[in-house]
């Protein structure tokens, strides 16, 4: 094969072995960006359902601990459920109390004694 040929197959090779190292790059930064911005947008998600299950539970000890005083098995599961997400997430002290409060109440209203 002349040396001119391999000359130019040589520089070819070389450009498009640079070009396909750039366009790596750029996908890479790109992912990078979109890693970010996805990251971003689950972290205010779950923001979002922290506070939420935050309410939750608090609204639950209001009407069940304070009001009523028992609370029924099933929202007791359902309570469990939401107090792994935001013990997990990093709820505080204040929702652990509340939690432990109300997994000691009765299943059911005490009854009152007849007259």
């Amino acid at each position: 094969m002349p040396e001119w040929i391999t000359g130019a197959l040589s520089i070819l090779l070389v450009y498009f072995v640079q070009d396909a190292h750039q366009s790596r790059k750029k996908i890479k930064s790109y992912q990078e960006e979109n890693d970010e911005e996805q990251n971003k947008k689950l972290d205010e998600i779950e923001g979002v359902l922290l506070a939420q299950n935050k309410q939750n539970i608090y609204d639950l000890y209001t009407k069940y601990y304070l009001d009523l005083g028992y609370m029924p098995g099933y929202l007791k599961e359902t309570l469990h459920t939401m107090y792994k997400f935001y013990h997990s997430h990093g709820g505080n002290g204040t929702g652990t109390k509340m939690y432990e409060d109300m997994m000691t109440l009765p299943h059911e209203p005490l009854k009152k004694a007849k007259k």
